[in-house]
């Protein structure tokens, strides 16, 4: 990572995202935000911040990607010509978003740890301790046959259904 990509980052966090997300917090969301930004010039295309209080799942890159889908498709780069930018490490919620919109690549400043420990938001630490004994977990699956087999994964069982 280049000096002028690390400037330019750090220009839009606090010119174009941190304004949006002061307005923001006004309203009773937290602080957190995201921009997408040209590969080729480092162009801003979208700046947003977290909505939750209109509806939960607006989390600031979450947010972000719906603003960026509601742009004219026309004009609408791909996701793929882009830098994704957050303000915190993505949680689990919004790091599947960004995937799964074919971003191939994601810059954040504050870590999952300073948002605990300096901004009082534990959350996303607390959702992967939950989570981790399931992650050691291995799936009992049922055959057709009854036979039980095992694969890495969550912890649950399922039965196949036969016919």
């Amino acid at each position: 990572m280049t000096g002028a990509l690390i400037d330019r980052l750090l220009d839009v966090i606090e010119e174009d995202i941190i304004p949006k997300t002061a307005r923001g917090v006004e309203r009773g969301n937290k602080l957190f935000g995201a921009a997408l930004l040209r590969k080729s010039d480092l162009s801003l295309v979208i700046a947003e911040t977290n909505n939750e209080t209109e509806n939960p799942l607006w989390h600031g890159e979450v947010h972000c990607l719906k603003r960026f889908y509601e742009l004219p498709k026309a004009g609408r780069p791909d996701t793929r010509e882009l830098i994704f930018l957050a303000t915190h490490e993505p949680c689990s919620l919004c790091l599947s978003a960004i995937t799964w919109a074919g971003f191939d690549n994601f810059y954040y400043l504050f870590s999952h740890a300073d948002s605990r420990d300096s901004f009082a938001i534990p959350h996303d630490l607390r959702i992967l301790d939950r989570c981790s004994p399931c992650r050691r977990a291995a799936i009992v699956r049922r055959t057709p046959t009854g036979r039980a087999s095992r694969c890495g994964g969550w912890s649950a069982s399922w039965r196949t259904r036969s016919g």
